[in-house]
Order: structure tokens, then C-alpha cells, then sequence
């Protein structure tokens, strides 16, 4: 009798909704987070403007997580634009000292590079390209998907 076998029909299919939903995660997240990866890659070749930081700030969110507030003008052929991200995957973090570290440099009336998608001036970054970050986000799913796909086969190899 197979290990799969001598489980509840219950415990079998919540098992396998489980993982079903696990794998479908991975499936979703894997692409809105590629997307992310591929724009911070793509800004790497992205042209750039001088531009003026308004505003660099950290802001203290409930249950411990921060999130970093940066505003900056800058201006493309005869058009200005306000900027508010530093990377591609700027989000919330849950240390302060690593929050801090991001707007480290980033002083108010200060003039920054600001890189811009030339198809979408509106689109821009202080710190373009895919760092280590970014990469490891393309790694989440990716382990997901693994361990979902190893969840599902085991319990038919352990006989």
C-alpha cells in the first residue's frame, strides 16, 4: 500500500487543493514579479536627466514596516515630470536602518540622476538596473513552484 494510499480521501484532496493553490501562487506572483525584474533590467540602458529631490523620507507603517516616501522633479525635452521611486522594487520593508540606507544620499533641494523609460518619460528611477534584490524576487516563485511540484510527486515515489 502506497504512502498516498493510506491517507483520508480528506486529507488527500485538501492536500492537493493546498498545493494546487501553491502552484497557481507561484504561476501568478512569478508575473507580476518577472515584470518587475525586466523593467529594472530593461533601466539599465535608460537615458538620463538631472532632476531635484522634494522630498526623501521614511514612513513608519503599523506592525513594524516602513516604507520609503521620495518625490523629485525633473524634466525631459520640454516637459517636467515628479518621480517617486528609487528602484523597480521599491515596496515596504520591515527594518528601518535598511529603509534609511535606501534614501541614504537624498536630501531635499539636493540634484540627482534620474533615469527615465524614453517611451514612458513619466516612468523613472533613481537607481536603475536589477540588483541583488531584484533578483532574488525572481527566486520566490520559482521556490514555490519547486516545492509545490515536489509536494505533489513524493507522496507517489514513497511507496
Amino acid at each position: 500500500m502506497s504512502y498516498a494510499s493510506r491517507k483520508s480521501p480528506l486529507v488527500r484532496r485538501g492536500h492537493f487543493v493546498g498545493v494546487s493553490i501553491l502552484i497557481l501562487s507561484a504561476f501568478v506572483s512569478g508575473f507580476f514579479l518577472f515584470r518587475i525584474f525586466l523593467e529594472a533590467h530593461r533601466s539599465s540602458d535608460w537615458p538620463s536627466t538631472g532632476g531635484i529631490v522634494e522630498r526623501a523620507e521614511v514612513i513608519d507603517l503599523p506592525f513594524g514596516s516602513h516604507r520609503i516616501d521620495v518625490r523629485y522633479r525633473y524634466r525631459v525635452g520640454d516637459e517636467d515630470f515628479v518621480g517617486t521611486r528609487i528602484r523597480a522594487s521599491d515596496g515596504e520593508v520591515d527594518n528601518r536602518e535598511i529603509a534609511e540606507d535606501q534614501i541614504s544620499g537624498l536630501q531635499s533641494g539636493e540634484e540627482v540622476t534620474v533615469y527615465y523609460d524614453p517611451a514612458i518619460p513619466e516612468s523613472s528611477f533613481l537607481r536603475p538596473g536589477a540588483g541583488l534584490q531584484e533578483y532574488f524576487l525572481l527566486f520566490v516563485p520559482f521556490a514555490m513552484l519547486i516545492w509545490g511540484l515536489y509536494k505533489i510527486i513524493m507522496p507517489f515515489v514513497i511507496s
